[in-house]
């Protein structure tokens, strides 16, 4: 049928035939654009609120965005249908609006917020970021409460890394959230609802204070860690602490230092850590004494020694600080990030 028949016999349909018409569009060809042209004509055609507000109950967010496109090209006489498609518009629908409208999508937003219906869709959005919000912090609090009573002599380097990966997505979801309750302000601003500007703004600092002090910042050349990365040094860095200030290690000694601390002492501890690659079996690790002169031997242990300097620069561990940087505060965690490091190493070089 002629798009333009498609709209003049849209608006006889009842609201029910209306919403099968655009939902049998929606599944019939998802990813066509004729679909969507279609779906406008039918939208367009309508000419009752019961029309509207049936169909935007079985619309999906693609073709509600490209609905909200034709209507800002439309003259005046088209915007009624904004206030009766958001009263049947899905709260997932409408979330998903939030997130990705363009400034003039935006705007039409801004335009409704005087309107109940949107500011319904905004108080429901209000209760679903303040429960998601305390569910990511309650997430974040037990990963701070796991690491005070870690097993550290079981603790593997995959489990420090998903429980770091853990708390970098609670990071990047946070920013997320961030910018959509920014664009929810944005349009609750234009209401005459200070409750609404009142609690978004709540969860605004909530969420902030999240962001700044129960996840914090982890270590830098410059700075110390905060919040829950410097509970995972705390937990996890123990060895390079003592109650005796002259045996606890500074951040800028070195390395070697750093592994006296995980008492590994001996040539053959190096290269169990992985440090002496080099090396393929542990016979090698030293000069046989029976052929070999003192001499000959230091020198062959010296130039071992430099080799586990030079590989420790190399994976980044130059200095304590960079052992606790990495939270390398047991040998079983020093190992599982060296095997780590150097396979990605040799990817990259291969």
């Amino acid at each position: 049928m002629d798009i333009k028949m498609v709209a003049h016999v849209s608006g006889s349909l009842t609201p029910e035939r209306a919403a099968y018409v655009v939902s049998s569009l929606e599944s019939k060809a998802p990813h066509c654009k004729e679909t969507s042209h279609r779906i406008c004509a039918v939208f367009l055609g309508l000419t009752t609120k019961e029309q509207v507000v049936a169909v935007g109950r079985v619309m999906n967010t693609k073709f509600t965005m490209s609905l909200i496109q034709e209507l800002i090209k439309k003259d005046q006489s088209h915007l009624w249908k904004i206030s009766s498609l958001l009263i049947g518009l899905t709260q997932r629908v409408f979330n998903k609006i939030l997130t990705t409208a363009s400034d003039k999508e935006m705007a039409v937003l801004q335009h409704e917020a005087m309107k109940e219906p949107l500011q319904h869709h905004l108080t429901v959005y209000v209760h679903e970021a303040d429960q998601e919000l305390n569910e990511r912090i309650d997430n974040l609090l037990q990963i701070q409460s796991a690491l005070t009573n870690v097993d550290l002599e079981n603790f593997s380097y995959q489990d420090l890394r998903e429980l770091l990966d853990h708390v970098e997505d609670h990071s990047a979801k946070l920013d997320h959230f961030l910018a959509k309750l920014n664009r929810a302000l944005g349009v609750a601003w234009n209401t005459n609802r200070p409750d609404l500007i009142d609690r978004l703004n709540k969860i605004n600092d909530t969420c902030h204070r999240a962001k700044e002090i129960t996840i914090g910042t982890p270590r830098s050349k410059t700075s110390l860690p905060t919040g829950i990365y410097q509970t995972f040094e705390e937990a996890l860095c123990q060895a390079f602490q003592n109650t005796n200030p002259n045996e606890t290690l500074q951040d800028d000694e070195l390395g070697v230092d750093a592994l006296g601390a995980l008492s590994l002492w001996y040539v053959k501890d190096y290269w169990n850590m992985g440090l002496l690659p080099s090396i393929s079996k542990e016979e090698l690790l030293k000069l046989d004494p029976e052929t070999h002169s003192d001499k000959e031997c230091q020198d062959y242990r010296a130039k071992l020694m430099e080799e586990v300097n030079q590989n420790l620069e190399g994976l980044g561990l130059s200095t304590v600080g960079d052992f606790k940087s990495a939270f390398l505060g047991t040998p079983n965690l020093l190992k599982g990030y060296v095997e780590r490091r150097s396979a990605s190493l040799t990817t990259e070089t291969s």
